[in-house]
């Protein structure tokens, strides 16, 4: 009956409250602070910039080449929205979010020696990617407001008041701490999702660079009008 009911009620109450405990402990232990030195780091880097130049070869296994950080986080973000209340889902998707896209970024800083500028923005471009595509289809917002109150008035006037206490009543000083002390509300947002559009252009930009400067830089020295080009016409003899 309702006795059985309000058991059951305070028991999922309970386990979802745990679970959403090993979760945060999960992004901060497994994502947060993954070791991008550490060897299965290094192999998944070699296998994803393998495949994404088309090197995978002709024997290598078809699947996912999904950085190990990327590939934990959906896995959480999937056992959240299927376990969770929404609103609980909300706050913990956009702390997901935003551990992999730091965690990318972090990866990208500590490319294995002989990787170049250009590996780093393939990684971050198909990982980001990647990132972007599986999150689809939770239909979350990745964003969280919070709310706190600024003491910072208070604090001001409780100190002008200590300073006039001998020439104010007590009545006085509670009645102009209330009327002009009173703590600001201020409002925060917090969006993993933009931030992870906007690192995503970032990359973009940086891997198109990457890939035409190479291309372009020695066309740019047959211009009349550039730096290079006015110093190989310099250097031609008369």
């Amino acid at each position: 009956g309702a006795a059985m009911q309000r058991l059951l009620t305070r028991l999922l109450g309970d386990a979802r409250e745990r679970l959403t405990f090993r979760l945060q402990a999960c992004v901060r232990d497994q994502i947060r602070q993954y070791s991008h030195a550490a060897p299965a780091a290094r192999a998944s880097l070699r296998l994803i910039s393998g495949d994404e130049r088309g090197g995978g070869g002709e024997g290598s296994a078809p699947g996912r080449r999904w950085y190990p950080t990327v590939e934990l986080g959906l896995d959480l973000l999937g056992k959240a929205y299927a376990s969770l209340p929404r609103r609980v889902f909300d706050g913990l998707s956009q702390e997901v979010l935003e551990a992999c896209t730091a965690s990318l970024l972090a990866a990208a800083r500590d490319l294995p020696d002989g990787g170049s500028s250009l590996d780093a923005s393939l990684l971050l471009v198909s990982q980001l990617l990647v990132l972007r595509e599986q999150i689809a289809p939770f239909d979350g917002a990745f964003a969280v407001t919070t709310k706190a109150l600024d003491f910072s008035t208070t604090r001001a006037m409780i100190r002008q008041l200590a300073g006039a206490r001998g020439s104010l009543s007590a009545v006085g000083a509670v009645v102009g701490l209330l009327q002009r002390a009173a703590p600001a509300v201020v409002e925060s947002q917090s969006d993993a999702k933009g931030s992870l559009e906007r690192e995503l252009k970032r990359a973009c930009e940086a891997f198109i660079a990457d890939a035409t400067t190479p291309v372009t830089r020695p066309l740019l020295a047959l211009l009349p009008g550039s730096a290079a080009g006015g110093r190989a016409a310099a250097a031609r003899p008369a």
